[in-house]
């Protein structure tokens, strides 16, 4: 998985150097979805559609990652195997 980081306040969180958050992308991830402006946030982002999908907000356990990764990736089987 490809890993890039933005920063909405020009930092960087070790080990991954921040990029700004372009008005764009900030569209993408939070406007588009009806989420919240909240940070830290992570989302996966299929490059083809530009379809963004919350992963978590906030602080989180290695377990919650986990977990909802499964349940995200479940998900995301389910909506191309409706489309096929």
């Amino acid at each position: 998985i490809k890993i890039k980081a933005y920063s909405v306040d020009g930092g960087s969180l070790a080990p991954f150097k921040g990029e700004p958050l372009s008005p764009e992308l900030f569209r993408t991830f939070f406007l588009s979805g009806g989420f919240k402006p909240m940070v830290p946030a992570l989302f996966l982002l299929n490059q083809e559609t530009n379809q963004a999908y919350p992963v978590l907000f906030g602080e989180a356990e290695p377990y919650q990652l986990a977990s909802r990764i499964e349940t995200l990736m479940g998900h995301i089987k389910e909506q191309f195997n409706d489309e096929a």
